[in-house]
């Protein structure tokens, strides 16, 4: 897609620069007038007119079928319902300066989007607002700052890229909006104008990229009024990073998939809505799992993990058949097409190996019960005893998992067993094309079991992952270059959600200070919830918390892993023998507000992006900044770079004064009252109970 700036501006092709996009820019030659009076009309109409004199230019030079975004914007400054544009001559400016002088007041930018080829033209216009706050400017500073000349070509006439940023005080809202384009909304306007493209191809009229359902429209900016803010209002302005387009390019190509991913973790049986036991009735939910997927790639994972996948009586870890996947989820031929569709998005699939046990109506544990003594398979189990019982009266009992004789433990030493599985995984990856397997209880299993099966799989595919669910212990044991690739790190996992309970980050630096020992470079697989254990958003006695263990799960070594659903903040409470409340079944319709108005959902996707942007935050070297009990601060540093991650889980404002390498810092993920570099040490003020991600480079 070709991208035409409507516009010679050079902060707004800054601000694209910024984003990587590669574009043109043309000056429009058209005078800027309208005839509306009111503040949003004003710069819609006056963005629309750049877009539409750019989109007949380019018609009449001819276009073709490639699509072009036309982007046109026009900002203005706007007071108690007076505008401010850019200013006649010098007198103008100063008398638009001692108006602003230390009052609030509105930026407000108007964009038109144009996305056209020669059969086929739709088009979005809105507008942005951010609100001002300036500092009082004394008749000597306005003056100065007038004959520099740096106000004359500006709106309102300051600008805050230059020196008049020393008169900003705080800013409410978008600060690319007061440059002069909000290209974070931009960028999340662009897939519903695309699809509105698609679906009126061959239709060269103007077409209006549809509002959401439920959205009220705003007419003539009359029916939400702005009322004066209080001081205490006032206090909670903030300064948030702007939001990253995702990279098609690979900045990593050296580094396996596995250690630069973002996992999206889903439990298929929970999310569809399955039955809770197998009657054997088909269900058929790969459309539903196909669309979740899209989603996990919009907020920027790179990788499924899905299981429990293949058939089974309850829920999902009582296998009875490793080469079907189960009927109330879908068909082979389905979950076939799945792993394709997801390969096409760049999405790498993992799923559940359930190795340790199996379910009582498995084939060789039914032969068992048939034939007893007689059985081929009664070494297929371990501690088989013919002399005992046990509570489903089959006259013999058997070792299981976790006590439970639903679940009977496999033989895994036994060669029939292991070349049976072995084979089960080669099924696997020639029938799929999966990309890895999550072991089911791998801390229980057999050690040389693992290295055989690492063996074989190094075979199958390349890259291929294995991955163990491990609660306690030295990950290294069974996270190293002979066995597994990676293992759950259960132990950070509690860290980070008692560590803000108890408003302790002692604890999580500690533990974070104890697993890069232990696991001695390996990435451990980090999350703040799963199938197994109580919803993050449950767990955390205040809910403002989310916004910082969210930063800690992106930006602490690791491979960060969504379980559906947390990215909405629901909750889930664990409860005795029934876990069906953590698998709840979800529609992502329920939740399509979500992309725009949920602060963590827009900093997962930003913390998504900024992963396949930034090497620091997979390949950096962790090093520990700022501790104290309520504020945290680390860099992960790689050669001339680092990224800062500064928190702070206390309900008031916190000052951090942060150490670093030194260079220029830039805010790239979360939100600060103000920053700045000052002879290598970082100066950050953090909002209460939120933090931020800077990137410093010299």
């Amino acid at each position: 897609m070709k991208i035409v700036l409507a516009s010679s501006s050079p902060r707004r092709k800054e601000l694209l620069n910024q984003i990587g996009w590669t574009y043109d820019s043309i000056t429009c030659r058209g005078e800027e007038k309208t005839q509306e009076t009111d503040p949003v009309r004003v710069v819609e109409a006056l963005s629309e007119a750049k877009a539409r004199e750019i989109y007949g230019r380019l018609q009449k030079e001819g276009l073709s079928d490639e699509e072009v975004l036309i982007i046109g914007a026009d900002t203005v400054v706007e007071r108690e319902g007076r505008i401010f544009g850019k200013p006649y001559d010098a007198g103008d400016a100063k008398r638009m300066l001692e108006e602003l002088s230390g009052k609030i007041h509105s930026v407000r930018t108007g964009v038109a989007l144009y996305l056209v080829n020669k059969d086929t033209m739709v088009k979005k216009v809105f507008s942005e607002e951010t609100r001002v706050i300036m500092y009082s400017i004394s008749h000597e500073e306005i003056a100065d700052y007038v004959a520099s000349g740096e106000p004359l070509d500006k709106a309102g006439a300051y600008g805050i890229q230059g020196s008049g940023a020393r008169f900003i005080k705080q800013i409410d809202g978008d600060y690319n909006n007061v440059v002069g384009l909000p290209v974070a909304r931009i960028y999340q306007e662009l897939p519903d104008l695309k699809h509105c493209f698609f679906e009126n191809r061959g239709n060269a009229a103007v077409k209006e990229e549809p509002k959401p359902v439920n959205e009220p429209e705003v007419k003539n900016g009359s029916e939400e009024k702005n009322e004066p803010e209080t001081a205490a209002v006032q206090e909670k302005k903030e300064l948030h990073a702007m939001s990253v387009p995702m990279e098609d390019e690979d900045v990593m190509p050296e580094v396996p998939w596995y250690d630069k991913a973002v996992f999206y973790h889903i439990y298929p049986l929970g999310l569809c809505g399955s039955a809770h036991q197998n009657t054997g009735v088909q269900e058929d939910h790969f459309d539903k799992l196909n669309a979740w997927a899209m989603h996990a790639k919009k907020i920027g994972c790179s990788a499924i993990y899905i299981g429990p996948l293949f058939e089974s009586v309850g829920h999902g870890y009582e296998t009875t058949d490793y080469k079907k996947v189960d009927c109330r989820i879908g068909t082979n031929d389905q979950f076939k097409e799945f792993v394709q569709n997801c390969h096409e998005n760049g999405i790498h699939v993992v799923v559940d190996g359930v190795f340790n046990h199996t379910g009582r109506e498995f084939f060789a544990f039914q032969d068992i019960k048939k034939n007893r003594e007689q059985s081929r398979y009664k070494n297929w189990y371990c501690n088989v005893n013919f002399g005992g019982n046990n509570e489903y009266n089959d006259g013999f009992s058997y070792e299981n998992w976790g006590g439970y004789n639903l679940l009977a433990k496999l033989n895994v030493w036994n060669p029939e067993v292991k070349n049976y599985l072995f084979d089960v995984v080669r099924f696997w990856v020639s029938e799929f094309d999966i990309d890895g397997i999550r072991l089911d209880a791998a801390d229980v299993l057999d050690m040389g079991f693992m290295s055989e099966l690492a063996n074989l799989t190094k075979g199958l595919k390349k890259d291929f992952w294995l991955m163990g669910e491990v609660i306690h212990g030295d990950y290294g044991r069974w996270a190293n270059s002979d066995r597994l690739h990676s293992v759950t790190n259960y132990e950070l996992h509690k860290g980070l959600y008692s560590g803000h309970n108890d408003h302790n980050y002692f604890e999580i630096a500690h533990t974070v200070n104890r697993l890069n020992n232990l696991a001695r470079g390996i990435r451990l697989y980090t999350f703040l919830d799963n199938h197994d254990v109580s919803r993050i958003h449950t767990k955390l006695n205040n809910k403002e918390h989310m916004f910082d263990v969210t930063l800690l799960l992106y930006t602490l070594p690791g491979i960060p892993s969504v379980y559906y659903g947390s990215e909405f903040g629901i909750d889930g409470e664990k409860g005795r023998g029934e876990d069906w409340n953590l698998r709840p079944c979800l529609e992502l319709a329920d939740y399509k507000d979500a992309y725009k108005t949920d602060e963590v959902l827009e900093l997962m996707i930003q913390l998504g992006a900024l992963k396949k942007k930034y090497k620091e935050l997979t390949e950096g070297d962790y090093e520990q900044r700022l501790l104290t009990n309520r504020q945290y601060a680390f860099a992960r540093k790689l050669g001339e770079s680092e990224t800062i991650t500064a928190l702070n889980n206390d309900d008031n404002d916190a000052y951090l004064e942060i150490g670093t390498q030194g260079g220029k810092a830039e805010l790239i993920a979360g939100v600060c009252k103000d920053f700045v570099m000052d002879n290598g040490r970082l100066k950050v003020q953090l909002p209460a109970n939120r933090g931020c991600v800077f990137i410093i480079r010299r």
